[in-house]
């Protein structure tokens, strides 16, 4: 696992035994992964590394979860 697989481990939360959150689990790191493809085209919009684009993305999650916690 790298780096980048541990941090996205780290902001989603862990399967639980509930069938419906196991989905949505599933459903959320199918949609992730397919995200990853577009990182290098948003990092050439903006003219910033790959490595920026996931680092905003993985922070920006982090807040919108403890955001929407509140």
């Amino acid at each position: 696992m790298n780096s980048y697989d541990e941090a996205v481990s780290s902001v989603l939360p862990a399967i639980s035994n509930n069938p419906e959150d196991e989905l949505i689990e599933i459903d959320s790191r199918e949609f992730i992964i397919k995200q990853i493809l577009k990182h290098d085209e948003i990092a050439q919009l903006m003219d910033i590394s790959r490595s920026s684009v996931k680092r905003y993305l993985i922070s920006g999650r982090a807040h919108l979860e403890k955001t929407l916690r509140q």
